[in-house]
């Protein structure tokens, strides 16, 4: 039994005294996420006051489905129905002007 728990503490000893490795996490940027990187901070508020809010009524709209023009008409309505302030209603139409035009 003395020379099991000698064994024991020598190798716990041995495995304490080795130098520590880590394994280095890298992740790369896809052109994908650079693409959709938001520019300001009001059009990633725009962003996700969008998914969060126009979610709880219906299927999400493409944004790009839709002119410039015709998001001035929808988003009134919707922003109305959805009970959304003038800035909420206006980080959103930042996002959708910049998605637009992207």
């Amino acid at each position: 039994m003395k020379k099991f728990t000698l064994f024991i503490g020598v190798t716990l000893f041995i495995l304490s005294c080795s130098p520590k490795t880590t394994e280095a996490v890298v992740e790369t940027v896809t052109e994908v996420e650079a693409e959709d990187a938001m520019p300001t901070m009001e059009i990633a508020e725009g962003k996700g006051l969008y998914e969060a809010k126009c979610h709880r009524c219906h299927k999400l709209k493409t944004v790009t489905d839709y002119t410039e023009a015709q998001w001035a008409n929808i988003l009134p309505d919707m922003a109305k129905k959805s009970k959304l302030d003038e800035s909420q209603t206006a980080k959103i139409n930042e996002y959708i002007t910049w998605k637009i035009q992207k």
